[in-house]
């Protein structure tokens, strides 16, 4: 792993211990303007397009069938749906 490319285990920021057990773990990396990353063999690219302050604009190419969405966008999204779900199961018990 080079030097500007390090694994983090999410919820407690410490490196993580590669016991054999599956953990979620984020790969934290420094990029430039202009640079990419890859993911899934070249399927999702992810460049840095500006910085201003402490905002970075990012472009993202990805095919149509995967959803994309910022992270208050996807808790709204899943609020909903999680409400659609249990008013159906309300529904159905009536």
């Amino acid at each position: 792993m080079s030097q500007c490319a390090q694994l983090f285990e999410i919820g407690t920021g410490e490196t993580p211990k590669l016991d054999g057990f599956r953990r979620k773990i984020m790969l934290v990396l420094t990029r430039s303007i202009g640079e990419r990353l890859f993911i899934q063999d070249g399927e999702i690219k992810i460049q840095v397009l500006e910085v201003k302050g402490n905002q970075v604009r990012l472009g993202i190419e990805a095919p149509k069938d995967i959803s994309i969405h910022r992270e208050e966008v996807f808790n709204r999204i899943k609020t909903e749906t999680n409400h659609t779900v249990h008013m159906t199961h309300e529904e159905e018990a009536r």
